[in-house]
């Protein structure tokens, strides 16, 4: 460090020098007091102030720039020139952020640390200081630091280009002055900057507030406002300072009154207003200030809130009156909610199960293990759906459509699990029946098929035996005759069994009385089945007729009494019970096939050993049983539905294993009287020579049915199919008195060869012969008329009465 020494120019006893600096500090003070925001531009009357009182050549304004990493810069704000000195261009040019001091200016580091002016001549400088400040001819160089608030910030660089004297004392201690004006100055000026942009930030903090602020004093009268509550009145915030408050709503001038009156020092209120329309909501907080003189007012805009309040009370409404269950576990399962729908599927009430997990209440031990296979994979994929077999509180096995969702929480984790089950037990009872009958229809199908085709066996032995006989007097050969006679009749029996299966055979209807019927199988079973069976009859005399086949029916009530019988081998109790009912609209939905109406019930209910949910769609399946071999043929219940089918009624079937088993039938109402019955006189079976054209593709049928007729004095013309019996027909008309035709032969059915031949000659006799006859068989030969019909297999007998009576009826009618 140099000595300080006089400045070649200035003498420190010189009064005019004073005079000078006096006059000068005035100057910078009153620059500083007009220059409230110093910058790189107006800062430069200041730098030439000092520059021609301390006689520099150039003075170079640095500011300091800390870092947090340790690195220490320096940058260029501001550079005063006197006339000829140039600008020190690698200062001008140069930003030294981001350069370590402490390596090229050494001698400001130390400065910093004892926070005095540094005054040398840059000769003495290092090699390395003097290639940053000599460039520019400095021969003296006066360094000032400035501080702010006792913070460094910067350095203020005097140089003599044309000189290399030193600075005295005086001058250094006015330049030191300076500095502290111009410290004082800066620390203002950033005052003022921080209370500005607290202000601002002040402003904009109240600005952002989802909601009003206000400043109201004790006359209740506008001291400040936010823009959000200007903006919500309507006009900017000045118009409303000094205004009264709650000119646009009462109840908040209400509100504040009472707080300025009471000894507390807040209140807090919500708050409905409508403005521009609109309705909105707020939640008013006031807080008394300034010793209660005033009071700071906050409103939050709770309008959304409160809508969202709104709704969440309609969806927990709805979830209340939704038909499915909605519930909601913790991961663990343990139940969180439970609304009405769940307590009515499931019985169990909403405090019985909040809080437990219930996963052993709804599964059997059976289910348990699949429980947790769909527990694992909601947790792998974040939902599951499918059907469920579950409990319900009474022991009852319902069907759910189970729809299953994570519910994650803020962090996107899962977190609860949402669950909604539908209750399709119905439904899927309805598409049981609904399978169960479309199986039946295909198996009936091929039972037709079948019984068609042994019919046709059994039709030559049933009317051949007549044959047998007329050829066969000796005892012995009509015993035989007998043995199969009865062999064919069983077999025909089994035959008419599968036909009334299939639906093809239907026995004649009259009107009848269920309960006499029912009267009539309950003395049969009460003499027949174990005493350790109690049978019992409920059959009111009351009952309406219905449209049936009493044999058919008696079968099927017989068929489900046996099954009880087999189903209580302990024995128990057996009750067959006959009732009127009336199905409404919404009842005979439940079922398949069923309408509303008038229906007779008959039930036929047994204690036995109920039915296993996993059989029960399959018990009305043709040759299904659950008995040991030899003990069942798995026709019974088949025949049962076929029966009920095909008298236009429907069955509905209540079991639970170990307690039993009821089968509902139902059978239509009819208005009509029950009548007697009179066989009519067997007649005369001779024929007289008449001409009988007979057309079977069946050569067994073909081939007997030719016999007896030949034998009993009728001419027989055949044919193998409707084409060859239409070309016989045309060929012999005139001599043809009566048509005997099959109705299923290849090439042209019965139907299609019976229209040919009435074309030819209308007024022909026509008999049908057939193993399989359906309804809309029946309607189309319903549109041309037949004299007369007979179900294979027939007895002889029975062809011979029936071509008898056709023609008889076609000679009264001519």
């Amino acid at each position: 460090m140099i000595p300080s020494s006089k400045s070649p120019s200035t003498s420190s006893t010189d009064t005019a020098s004073r005079e000078r600096q006096l006059l000068t500090m005035i100057e910078i003070e009153r620059f500083l007091l007009m220059e409230r925001n110093l910058n790189r531009k107006n800062c430069l009357p200041l730098l030439k102030l000092c520059a021609e009182l301390a006689e520099v050549d150039r003075i170079t304004v640095f500011q300091y720039h800390p870092s947090e990493s340790g690195i220490e810069a320096l940058s260029v704000i501001a550079e005063w020139c006197a006339e000829g000195v140039e600008m020190q261009t690698q200062w001008q040019n140069l930003n030294l952020q981001g350069e370590q001091y402490q390596t090229v200016l050494e001698r400001a580091r130390q400065m910093l640390n004892t926070g005095e002016m540094l005054m040398c001549h840059v000769k003495e400088l290092t090699i390395a200081e003097q290639m940053l400040s000599s460039s520019g001819g400095v021969q003296a160089l006066l360094l000032i630091p400035i501080s702010v608030k006792n913070r460094f910030c910067g350095i203020a660089a005097l140089q003599r280009v044309k000189s290399s004297a030193l600075w005295d004392e005086e001058i250094r201690n006015f330049l030191k002055s300076t500095a502290v004006a111009v410290s004082i100055a800066l620390e203002r000026k950033y005052a003022e900057q921080d209370l500005v942009e607290a202000k601002e930030q002040f402003q904009a903090v109240l600005d952002a507030v989802p909601g009003f602020v206000s400043w109201v004093d004790s006359n209740l009268t506008y001291l400040g406002l936010n823009q959000y509550l200007a903006s919500m009145l309507g006009k900017p915030v000045e118009e409303y300072i000094g205004k009264k408050v709650g000119f646009l709503n009462p109840k908040f001038h209400d509100f504040l009154k009472r707080l300025f009156e009471s000894p507390y020092q807040g209140s807090i209120m919500e708050d409905t207003v409508t403005i521009g329309g609109r309705r909105m909501q707020h939640l008013i907080v006031a807080q008394k200030y300034h010793h209660g003189k005033a009071a700071v007012c906050v409103g939050i805009n709770i309008t959304d809130r409160k809508i969202m309040e709104e709704k969440l009370r309609e969806q927990a409404a709805l979830l209340e009156i939704t038909r499915d269950a909605v519930i909601l576990q913790e991961l663990d399962g343990r139940v969180l909610y439970w609304n009405a729908s769940a307590k009515r599927i499931y019985g169990w009430t909403k405090e019985e199960v909040l809080g437990r997990n219930i996963k052993y209440d709804l599964y059997s031990e059976s289910d348990i293990a699949e429980d947790e296979v769909r527990r694992q994979i909601l947790f792998e994929k974040g939902e599951w759906s499918g059907e469920l077999r579950q409990r319900t509180k009474d022991g009852n096995v319902i069907i759910v459509e189970s729809q299953c969702v994570l519910v994650p929480n803020e962090n996107g984790e899962p977190d609860k699990v949402l669950i909604v089950n539908t209750d399709i037990t119905e439904k899927k009872n309805l598409e049981s029946q609904m399978l169960r009958n479309q199986r039946m229809d295909s198996i009936g199908l091929l039972a037709s098929g079948i019984a068609h085709d042994m019919n046709n066996v059994l039709a030559p032995i049933l009317a051949g035996l007549l044959l047998l006989r007329q050829y066969n007097p000796d005892e012995q050969a009509r015993r035989w005759i007998d043995m199969l006679e009865q062999s064919a009749e069983r077999g025909k029996e089994l035959m008419r069994q599968i036909l009334s299966f299939a639906r093809g055979e239907s026995g004649e209807k009259t009107v009848l009385n269920l309960s006499q019927l029912a009267k009539d199988v309950y003395r049969f079973v009460s003499q027949t089945f174990p005493k350790e069976i109690a049978v019992q009859l409920e059959a009111p005399s009351t009952i309406w007729m219905i449209l049936g086949d009493s044999t058919k029916l008696y079968q099927a009530i017989l068929n489900l009494c046996v099954n009880a019988r087999d189903a209580m081998p302990n024995g128990g109790k057996l009750t067959l019970e006959v009732k009127n009912v009336v199905l409404s609209a919404k009842q005979a939905a439940l079922y398949v096939d069923a309408k509303e109406g008038e229906y007779v019930q008959l039930t036929v209910t047994d204690t036995g050993t109920g039915i296993s949910p996993d059989v029960l769609d399959k018990i009305f399946e043709p040759f299904f049983t659950t008995k040991e071999v030899g003990k069942g043929t798995g026709l019974g219940l088949s025949i049962v539905y076929s029966v009920v089918n095909s008298h236009g009624g429907f069955l509905d079937v209540q079991t639970k294993v170990g307690h039993g088993t009821s089968f509902m039938l139902y059978f239509p109402a009819t208005k009509a009287q029950q009548t007697q019955v009179t066989e009519e006189p067997i007649e005369a079976m001779v024929g007289c020579g008449e001409v009988i054209l007979l057309v079977e593709d069946d050569v067994g049928v073909r081939e007997v049915a030719n016999a007896v007729l030949l034998s009993m004095g009728y001419t027989v013309r055949t044919a193998n199919n409707g084409a060859e019996a239409v070309a016989v027909f045309a060929k012999h008309q005139d001599e043809i008195n009566l048509v005997l035709t099959d109705i299923m032969m290849p090439i042209m059915d019965g139907i299609a060869c019976v229209h040919a031949i009435r074309a030819i000659k209308p007024s022909v006799p026509v008999v049908i012969m057939t193993g399989l006859m359906d309804g809309e068989k029946v309607a189309k030969l319903s549109t041309v008329g037949i004299q007369g019909s007979i179900n294979k297999p027939f007895r002889a007998e029975a062809l011979l009465q029936t071509v008898f009576r056709a023609l008889k009826q076609t000679e009264v009618r001519t």
